[in-house]
């Protein structure tokens, strides 16, 4: 078994436009596209290959459409079923929408936080029914958590969460992941808040928007540098996850 954070392959993302958001199931990536002429479709992606599947519309004007950033998922792992959840940071509103024909099932609104970008739901995306709520994030550090109508928990501060447009929750560690943009650093934490695995994304790259997790892979999408818009897919084994003290000074450095 190869150790947290591996580089297992990588595969082009579809088209030259910003990939922001981005969630998984167990044959798909379903990565949000941000492309003016196409209407900011989902771009639905093979995950073992990147092979261009499908485009999946989201069923609301273009003004809306365009301001998505995060994107999560709900199902039972079914290939093409289940649910994404979609965040419009500018409307201030998740959009539910099914898998399987792209209709818009229901939308709630948050309130608190001037914008939420990141969004994840926290289930086990293998089994059905087990949706407890949502993570949301915005990139000066705020975190919130709802439940899973939407109503507010609780929110607060974390360290190194600067920049990140996407999250991604591992139901196998218990982690919130997601990529730091300013820093190129990918980073696993606890509900908690807890910082307990980092590592640097690929040299040349820049702009990591999406962050997907399935069944002990992690997903990252990049949408600069070299190569430009990639899918770059880690290793996330069962492990007692812990961050090593020489990485966690590196992490410091980057922030002092």
């Amino acid at each position: 078994m190869a150790a947290m954070g591996s580089l297992i392959t990588s595969f082009p993302n579809r088209g030259a436009s910003t990939h922001f958001g981005m969630a998984a199931d167990a044959e798909y990536l379903y990565s949000f596209h941000y492309d003016v002429g196409a209407g900011y479709p989902i771009v639905v992606l093979r995950k073992a290959n990147g092979v261009f599947v499908r485009s999946l519309q989201i069923p609301l004007p273009d003004w809306q459409r365009q301001y998505f950033r995060g994107v999560g998922y709900d199902g039972d792992g079914s290939v093409g079923l289940g649910y994404l959840y979609l965040d419009n940071y500018s409307s201030r509103f998740v959009a539910k929408l099914r898998i399987a024909n792209g209709k818009l099932v229901s939308t709630w609104g948050w309130v608190g936080g001037t914008y939420r970008y990141g969004l994840c739901c926290e289930s086990d995306k293998t089994r059905p029914g087990t949706l407890k709520g949502f993570y949301q994030n915005n990139f000066d550090g705020t975190w919130w958590r709802s439940d899973k109508d939407g109503s507010l928990i609780s929110s607060w501060r974390l360290p190194y969460s600067n920049f990140a447009y996407d999250l991604a929750w591992d139901y196998v560690n218990g982690l919130i992941w997601y990529a730091n943009y300013s820093t190129l650093w990918v980073f696993g934490t606890t509900p908690a808040g807890s910082i307990k695995e980092s590592w640097r994304l690929e040299a040349g790259v820049s702009a990591p928007y999406g962050v997907a997790y399935y069944e002990r892979r992690l997903y990252v999408s990049t949408s600069g540098g070299s190569p430009d818009e990639y899918v770059w897919v880690y290793d996330c084994p069962v492990s007692t996850v812990g961050i090593k003290p020489a990485s966690l000074g590196k992490v410091k450095a980057l922030f002092e």
